[in-house]
């Protein structure tokens, strides 16, 4: 996967992607959600409690 582009703004993001064709764009979400939900919560450990 490739980021093509994206904004950022307070409460969401936007992302233009390049993927390979034979990836679901529902497992693409999945694993982008799963991956960032990680880094944050490694960063923010207050987080954990919470989720």
């Amino acid at each position: 996967m490739t980021i093509v582009s994206g904004h950022i703004a307070r409460d969401h993001v936007h992302l233009l992607l390049s993927c390979p064709p034979n990836l679901a764009p529902s497992k693409v979400v999945q694993y982008l959600k799963g991956r960032s939900s990680r880094l944050l919560q490694d960063e923010f450990s207050q987080l954990k409690k919470r989720y």
